[in-house]
């Protein structure tokens, strides 16, 4: 369960840090962002579109990146702000692969 492990890193333990780094300054009903939502979103895109090539060579996938950060990343960061916890993030996270693995299949 891939979306465990990366949801307490990325949304849990990556949030606290750099909303303790960047106060979160925007307000957006009710629920407070800052440059630590845009960071976290950005870097999730980042690392999961970065491929290490066989010669040891850093590529990087812009249409996965793009898509990670704008659909996938977002929507489940989203998840993270307005519930307060780690559970639906998860089972975002969780719903969004199964998705994927089913476009994949088909």
């Amino acid at each position: 369960m891939p979306g465990l492990t990366e949801e307490i890193a990325f949304r849990g333990i990556g949030f606290w840090f750099l909303d303790k780094a960047f106060p979160p300054k925007w307000n957006w009903k009710g629920i407070k962002f800052g440059w630590g939502f845009i960071i976290i979103t950005v870097l999730f895109g980042v690392a999961h579109g970065a491929v290490l090539t066989t010669d040891y060579q850093v590529k990087f996938d812009i249409i996965t990146i793009v898509y990670l950060i704008l659909i996938s990343s977002f929507s489940v960061g989203i998840l993270r702000k307005f519930s307060g916890n780690l559970i639906f993030p998860i089972l975002g996270h969780n719903c969004i692969n199964l998705m994927n693995a089913i476009i994949r299949i088909l």
